[in-house]
């Protein structure tokens, strides 16, 4: 059980990273069964996060890159927001990356019901491998 919202924000806010940190390469998303814990992976080969950054990765208005020269634009949010829902959700998200090589965010939610501790909410959806999938993102409006 997790709280909709929540678990909406947080994957559109590790799919909106991925994309933008990739101008080039792809993005790939997963969903998957590993022991009692359903996972939801985003892995990207895009710029990727110095080793050094990442303990501070989840802290609000931290950026890696900062100053009026930086590359990306943000306020250093999207990350501390995710990992504050997952938290409130009783979900863990972990990050493998290496600079210049791509980064793979990984939220964990436990099946197991104790977790949730009777608190209402929707069950997480599972999804069944199908067909694969194509996420095309344009930012034209016009096209």
């Amino acid at each position: 059980m997790a709280d909709e919202y929540c678990v909406s924000a947080a994957r559109q806010n590790l799919i909106g990273n991925a994309i933008k940190f990739t101008e080039r390469g792809w993005v790939e998303v997963r969903q998957f069964r590993h022991s009692s814990e359903l996972c939801l992976e985003v892995r990207e080969t895009g710029v990727g996060i110095d080793a050094n950054f990442l303990p501070k990765l989840f802290q609000p208005f931290i950026q890696e890159e900062s100053g009026f020269s930086r590359q990306f634009e943000g306020s250093g949010l999207g990350l501390a927001l995710t990992k504050r829902f997952l938290d409130a959700n009783h979900a863990q998200i972990s990050v493998q990356s290496e600079k210049g090589a791509g980064a793979a965010f990984t939220i964990r939610f436990s099946t197991q019901s104790e977790s949730w501790n009777g608190k209402t909410g929707h069950p997480i959806a599972e999804v069944q491998p199908a067909l694969p999938r194509l996420l095309l993102v344009e930012d034209d409006p016009d096209t």
